[in-house]
This record gives C-alpha cells, structure tokens and sequence, in this order.
C-alpha cells in the first residue's frame, strides 16, 4: 500500500535522495493517514518515521504531531530502562559474570545513536552457560523474580534440563522491568552460543 511504502521510505537511519523524493509523491496524493499512523506504531518505526518526516512536503500538521508524541513515548520508554540497564551491567561486572547485551541499548547506541529511535521493550543479556545459575541469583538479589512457569521449571525439570532445551528464561523486577537471560542468542543450533560469543 501506498502507506506502507511511505512508512518504509521513511524509517531508514539514513534515507537516501531516492527515499525522500518518492516519500514525497506518496505524501502529495490522499493517503489513509490513520492506517499510516497504525502501521508505523505496530512495527515500532514512528521514531525513525518522525526523524525523517520534516524532509517530505503534504503531511498533515496533525500527523505530525502525533508521530512526534510516539517518539517521545518512545524515549521516556527507553530513559525509564536505562538505569536498569547500566545497573545490571556494573552488577554482573562486580561479580566477574561476563554479559553482552543483545540488541536493546547495544542498538540504541551503536546503530541509532540517540535515545528514542528505537524503543527497547526490555533488558537482553547473553552469558556463557557456565554463568546462568550465578546470572539468576544475581539477579534475585537484586529483586528479580523468575517469572512463574520458569519458577516451575526449575523445580519440575532443573537447571541442567532448561539450558539444554531452549536458549534464554525471563526474570521481572517489581517495577516491570523484564530481563531476558540468554546462554544462546537464539533458539538452539540457529545461532552463536554464550561459549563460542
């Protein structure tokens, strides 16, 4: 559709000449601009979307607004785990628990370079399978709980049985904030494992 395409054209870091002069013949014909607004939300472009919209003439004041309000929902979000984040890292360097962050603020930072292009939903670490039972406790110290059917896992199965049938388990804070805690970046023998990483 042509609001697709536009939102393609427009949630690139760098757009290219080619980018914006077509953004712009879609811009200049009617659109459906609240399917525009809904596709670029539901694939979490609206940041990169609104960076981008001030180079294309013919979008409606009102659209831009609200665009401009989803970035900014999009940089309290990531500001509100940042902490998080920088407190989990000095944690798991303190106890000489080696940890890469996957995706999240190593994208944020690295690829987009500024808060609020890309929203991170919540913390992914990877550490070496070797790591994962010290990583949890860690991790339950600092009020982090294992979410329920981790919780059941671990006492129907053990910890032996879930690092070798999947890849990561999810622990909560009080606050909702969510930690991913990988031992593989993917779903078994599709990706690096924490070891080879």
């Amino acid at each position: 559709s042509p609001e697709f395409e536009l939102i393609a054209r427009l949630s690139r870091i760098a757009p290219s000449p080619d980018d914006d002069s077509r953004a712009g013949e879609l811009a200049a014909h009617p659109l459906d601009w609240a399917r525009f607004l809904r596709l670029a939300s539901h694939h979490g472009v609206a940041p990169l979307v609104h960076a981008n919209l001030s180079r294309v003439a013919g979008v409606p004041a009102h659209i831009r607004e609200r665009v401009r309000q989803m970035r900014l929902a999009t940089a309290r979000g990531d500001l509100a785990l940042y902490a998080p984040w920088l407190e989990l890292c000095r944690a798991y360097d303190e106890r000489g628990i080696r940890a890469l962050t996957l995706k999240g603020f190593h994208a944020v930072l690295s690829i987009y370079g500024e808060f609020g292009l890309r929203p991170v939903g919540d913390l992914d670490f990877l550490v070496h399978r070797r790591d994962v039972s010290a990583a949890i406790h860690l991790l339950e110290e600092m009020g982090y709980t294992l979410f329920p059917e981790w919780q059941a896992a671990l006492r129907h199965v053990g910890l032996e049985h879930i690092l070798n049938s999947t890849h990561e388990l999810a622990l909560v804070s009080g606050r909702g904030t969510v930690v991913d805690l990988h031992w593989e970046a993917g779903p078994r023998g599709t990706m690096p494992s924490g070891e080879s990483l």
